[in-house]
């Protein structure tokens, strides 16, 4: 277990140091998030390859890392691909100043050490082994479920919000959205 952590926290370490990289060019740093959202899902996948075991206890952590990952992943990516900084991002540039790129690079690599922290429960789910699911998975399994799917509904209602020209510059406080805004 401590070889894979310490293999995964160094592809963390590196993936953002390359994201950094590209947001040092581009101005934008509002990449990191689709960062840290594809490297939970790469660690649980990879974890899923690197220890042996019962193929559902493997497998399925696996898949539900990588799609809820993916599936944050493509959509932070969909809102930013091609528009300008995000603002609370641009906020942390103005008020950095000139030690905006130094703090941005420590930033990026909290985010690398978040991501790895966040994919233990898929990791530490998979590397049991052999042993079966018991009630308390079966139970998170389920709650996974059913906050996977909701995030996908108050994503879709605030699609929807955003589309109509009255709500521009509002808040979305209808649907799932009023609940969660920012699930």
């Amino acid at each position: 277990m401590t070889c894979f952590l310490l293999w995964g926290l160094v592809v963390c370490c590196l993936a953002m140091s390359l994201l950094w990289v590209v947001q040092y060019r581009t101005l934008n740093a509002g990449l990191v998030d689709a960062g840290w959202a594809s490297l939970i899902a790469l660690l649980a996948i990879s974890a899923a390859v690197w220890f042996e075991g019962e193929p559902v206890r493997r497998i399925l952590p696996a898949t539900m890392a990588a799609l809820w990952g993916g599936r944050l992943a493509w959509l932070v990516h969909q809102r930013g691909h091609g528009k300008p900084e995000e603002g609370r991002y641009k906020a942390l540039r103005d008020h950095w100043g000139a030690l905006a790129q130094p703090k941005f690079f420590a930033f990026f690599q909290v985010q690398a050490l978040a991501a790895l922290l966040f994919s233990l429960p898929f990791v530490l789910t998979i590397q049991a082994g052999d042993q079966p699911f018991g009630y308390l998975e079966w139970i998170a399994i389920a709650l996974w479920t059913g906050a996977f799917f909701g995030e996908a509904t108050a994503d879709r209602q605030l699609s929807r919000f955003k589309q109509n020209p009255d709500h521009r510059g509002k808040v979305c406080d209808q649907g799932l959205w009023r609940y969660s805004r920012h699930p």
